[in-house]
């Protein structure tokens, strides 16, 4: 295994900027509230209605990672990460399709199977108290296993094959910025792309198929 960069945000420009205009490789889920800048100009926080989920554009391949900076350690709820994540334009608090990994009140860490039309299921459970500048990232280092973890540790892990493809993104769910009870900076994802077999390239042979340099390679 073996994670590289695929896209990363150091979440600053001007206060309140939605991070879609901020950046463009961000997309907003509709009807629901808004991942923005926050007041400091160099952090990221949110506004809510039911909740509020921004993801990627662009996904990353399944062997994805995601990861932030937590600033403050004044939590309310429900501020965590997407992963192999579809919008389904549910308007309401569990939209989408695939799997969140968040921080909730009392100290909890919770996984949920997001599963199309406001249906849902935990699916793995721990305990966290946030510490302002610790790191929260969710991985899939393989098909069917998720990890989530803190400052490289892991707090548990879940086996769940039932979303293998899908984005990254943002949840909230509640509002929250810098000057009030939390938010995130640093934002980091990565993908495994594994070993990823191809074509060799060459003249063909009469009555052969080109040489393929591993079984069943494909681009």
């Amino acid at each position: 295994m073996s994670f590289a960069t695929f896209f990363s945000d150091a979440c600053t420009d001007t206060a309140f900027t939605a991070l879609p205009t901020h950046n463009a490789a961000w997309a907003q889920d509709p009807g629901q509230g808004t991942w923005r800048i926050s007041s400091n100009g160099t952090s990221a926080g949110c506004t809510v209605t039911s909740s509020a989920r921004c993801y990627l554009a662009v996904a990353p391949g399944p062997l994805q990672a995601m990861q932030f900076a937590i600033l403050g350690s004044s939590l309310a709820h429900e501020e965590g990460i997407l992963s192999r994540f579809t919008e389904d334009n549910f308007n309401g608090f569990w939209g989408g399709i695939g799997y969140v990994s968040f921080l909730e009140a009392g100290d909890q860490l919770l996984t949920h199977r997001l599963d199309g039309g406001g249906s849902h299921t935990q699916i793995a459970s721990g305990t966290y108290a946030p510490v302002s500048g610790d790191i929260f990232r969710n991985e899939w280092p393989t098909l069917t296993s998720l990890r989530v973890m803190v400052d490289g540790v892991e707090n548990y892990n879940v086996t769940d094959a039932t979303y293998a493809t899908g984005s990254v993104g943002l949840f909230g769910g509640v509002s929250i910025d810098d000057s009030a009870l939390m938010s995130i900076d640093d934002i980091l994802v990565e993908q495994d792309l594994g070993i990823v077999p191809s074509f060799r390239v060459g003249p063909r042979r009469r009555g052969r198929h080109p040489a393929v340099s591993s079984p069943g390679g494909y681009f």
